[in-house]
């Protein structure tokens, strides 16, 4: 073993060390909180031909700006937490808002705990007036003021001690009053702190520093160590990966939705460290354009004859699974990939975490110029919208099953940042041709909205925020029940029938039936149609629909 191997081995050493020191030693107890839900309840509708009388109402009192706020607070650290390690309570503020009433969800404690908050809440609940005799001194009141007759509790709700196990978790449900935004925590812990769930700490940020060193090392050594054994047989492409059947030397054109790309790159590249005599070339465009790609293909071999163009191409596509049967599919057969949810992000700086279908129609027809206008309660900003350019699968798949019609918004601008292409328009409004783009473009610009594949939102949550849709979160069981409305069958199209024995037919076998291929498919947020969340709804039957024209 030479010097460089040696050295490269010590300092793995070193490194992995001072990570587990500071995983496992300096950072034991850590709380996080993440809020699911800040939202206030619109008592007056913003159509003033709509005829609602809606009121919060509780003890009997009406709740003036009345708002909903869920909490979910966790131990994310390395040890458990007992009561004594809590040196300063649990405390949550919401300036500019009153406690009205709160409960709490307990179940993942242990019974002992679960009860001590139980009742507390039901004591922190109690008016004084029930709790003792008229005159009485009442003493020992909890941490937070207990009501008299319907008053609030105040705006900071500071829990009692109590222990909570790590990666167990509590929940709040609190009803607030009044027309703040904020949710703000603090807790004194020993050896720890709390912290938003997506926000990094330094310490946190030296922990995924370490971890990254430790991976290259490690794949530096690896490395060495097979470039200083030259006579091992195994140094060869594919070495050590499972075996799979090749068909003879062919090659593969992929082109189309950027959405699959991610997904199709990685696995073409797996694939040909398998099977090396197979040319798989992937690029990306859009999904029309995919399309476009196989009926050139098509249209030449039907001139000349020859099943040429027919044996080699694909095209990724998201396109809306119930669209009609187009020219651009004429002629064109598919396989399904898998189910893959789309999202709305918007810039942090806006402070807007939800949206209606109704709201979102109103951005996209160029209806609202600022995120404070009535019913999204946001920041006094301008609203920018980022879409795709027109062919994007995602855009039709958004248009279709949002909006529910095509965006009219016009398209004021070429590079999102000013009007240079109608001044005269209300909202600033460009079209990007990647998703990836659009992500910048959402994240670098403040009150901008775009859309993209939930996997490339989830890379960047740093930077923007995920949008529900009508309170609905992009997973299986919300799409399967048909709640959440924004997600798309991804496809691989192909000219005419199936050709079992091509290099393409075994290359989409390799995407569809190989553990690991289904692996990158699942780290990129596809879903099987096979998942039996899906089965006997709308999901499995997009997944089952064929294309022949």
């Amino acid at each position: 073993m030479d010097l460089e191997t040696i050295l490269t081995a010590a300092t793995l050493v070193v490194t992995v060390a001072i990570w587990l020191f500071d995983r496992y030693y300096v950072r034991r107890r850590r709380l996080s909180y993440r809020v699911h839900w800040n939202s206030r309840v619109l008592t007056s509708p913003g159509d003033k031909n709509m005829k609602i009388d809606l009121e919060i109402l509780h003890r009997s009192q009406s709740v003036p700006e009345a708002s909903f706020v869920m909490l979910r607070i966790q131990n994310v650290g390395s040890l458990d937490i007992d009561a004594q390690d809590i040196r300063s309570p649990i405390s949550f503020h919401f300036p500019g808002r009153t406690i009205q009433h709160f409960e709490i969800d307990a179940q993942e404690l242990s019974p002992l705990d679960a009860a001590h908050l139980s009742n507390w809440q039901k004591e922190t609940l109690t008016p004084v007036a029930a709790l003792a005799p008229k005159g009485a001194a009442t003493g020992g009141a909890p941490t937070v003021s207990a009501p008299v007759n319907g008053a609030s509790l105040g705006d900071v709700l500071t829990l009692p001690e109590f222990q909570i196990r790590r990666k167990k978790s509590i929940k709040l449900l609190l009803l607030l009053s009044g027309s703040g935004t904020g949710v703000n925590a603090e807790a004194d812990l020993n050896g720890g702190t709390i912290l938003p769930e997506r926000r990094r700490s330094s310490r946190t940020q030296l922990g995924l520093g370490l971890g990254a060193l430790s991976l290259l090392l490690a794949g530096l050594l690896v490395g060495l160590i097979l470039t200083n054994d030259s006579d091992d047989p195994n140094r060869r492409a594919g070495a050590g990966l499972p075996s799979i059947s090749c068909p003879a030397k062919g090659s593969v054109s992929i082109t189309g939705s950027t959405t699959m790309y991610p997904a199709i790159s990685t696995i073409a590249k797996q694939y040909r460290k398998r099977c090396p005599d197979a040319l798989i070339s992937v690029g990306q465009d859009t999904s029309e354009n995919g399309l476009a790609f196989l009926q050139r293909g098509l249209e030449e071999d039907t001139r000349t004859g020859i099943q040429a163009n027919a044996r080699i191409g694909l095209a990724m596509v998201d396109q809306y699974a119930n669209a009609p049967s187009t020219p651009e599919t004429a002629g064109l057969e598919h396989w399904p990939v898998g189910v893959t949810p789309f999202v709305v992000v918007v810039n942090k700086s806006a402070n807007v975490s939800q949206l209606t279908t109704d709201q979102l129609r109103q951005l996209y027809r160029g209806q609202v110029a600022r995120w404070n206008s009535v019913g999204l309660g946001g920041a006094d900003q301008p609203v920018v919208l980022v879409s795709r350019t027109s062919g994007s699968g995602t855009r039709e798949t958004f248009e279709q099953r949002v909006l529910k019609n095509a965006e009219s918004a016009k398209t004021s601008s070429s590079d999102c940042l000013s009007p240079n292409l109608d001044s005269t328009a209300a909202v600033l409004h460009c079209e990007i041709k990647t998703q990836k783009t659009v992500m910048d473009r959402v994240a670098s610009i403040d009150g901008a909205v775009g859309y993209v594949s939930f996997s490339e939102a989830k890379k960047n949550q740093d930077k923007v925020q995920i949008i529900t849709i009508d309170g609905a979160y992009p997973n299986q069981q919300e799409i399967a029940d048909n709640r959440y409305p924004f997600w798309a069958v991804e496809k691989l199209f192909r000219i005419g029938p199936e050709q079992p024995a091509s290099v393409r037919d075994y290359f989409v076998n390799y995407v569809l039936n190989n553990a690991e291929s289904r692996k990158v498919l699942q780290q990129n947020d596809f879903y099987a149609c096979s998942d039996p969340a899906f089965l006997d709804n709308t999901v499995a039957d997009e997944c089952t629909q064929t294309t022949k024209n």
